[in-house]
């Protein structure tokens, strides 16, 4: 082997040697993060539910004050009958201005529940009702 084919080889090599000691010793940087604990839930719920026969109704309260939750996440879950089998479905939406809620559901339900998750400022709550 020539003397400038081992040069050749030679200074890739050196020059990895040298990046892969920069990589290193910029890896041992030392990290600070700060963690805030954030407190408990300050407030209650409470739902109503209500069935007419083609849709489920009802409301999202603030429990101590008995103010309305408006534009907050709320979930209805429905056991019904279809051809001899209990199925489950469950639907999503939003309360309104004035906290009420309704999902459209046409069908032999045999339970529904509805739940509201939480948030940072609420407790989850939920209500289930049986025909």
């Amino acid at each position: 082997m020539r003397k400038e084919n081992i040069i050749l080889i030679a200074l890739p090599l050196a020059a990895m040697l040298v990046f892969a000691g920069i990589v290193y010793s910029a890896t041992s940087v030392q990290v600070t993060a700060t963690v805030r604990v954030l407190p408990p839930y300050p407030h209650n719920t409470q739902f109503t539910i209500n069935n007419s026969g083609f849709f489920f109704y009802g409301s999202l309260y603030d429990k101590d004050s008995g103010a309305v939750l408006p534009y907050r996440p709320v979930k209805l879950t429905v056991d019904y009958m279809y051809r001899g089998a209990l199925r489950k479905v469950v639907l999503s939406t939003l309360t309104f201005a004035g906290g009420s809620w309704f999902i459209p559901f046409n069908g032999d339900w045999k339970t529904a529940k509805i739940e509201f998750l939480g948030d940072s400022r609420y407790r989850p709550s939920s209500v289930t009702i049986k025909k």
